[in-house]
């Protein structure tokens, strides 16, 4: 089976169109990292693969360009004016 067609963002992307639609952007992380599609093709990676590809995605959750190698994104973003202001 072929992946859908979609669009894959930039980190830079994600916060511009956060922004866009009205929100405050506090910070865009990478998910798994450089290393995630690698362990996800590695059906027995045991515990040490697993910590080191773990240690590996936090080191390069908010480096920009790094992040972007993440098959995911997260934007952590808030509504201006809501609650904790």
């Amino acid at each position: 089976m072929r992946f859908p067609a979609g669009h894959f963002h930039t980190a830079e992307e994600l916060a511009s169109e956060a922004t866009a639609a009205g929100l405050d952007v506090i910070e865009v992380v990478g998910v798994e990292g450089p290393t995630g599609i690698l362990l996800e093709s590695i059906v027995d990676a045991g515990e040490e693969l697993s910590q080191a590809a773990l240690t590996i995605a936090r080191a390069a959750a908010d480096r920009p360009g790094v992040r972007d190698m993440s098959a995911h994104l997260i934007a952590v973003a808030r509504v201006p004016g809501g609650s904790g202001d």
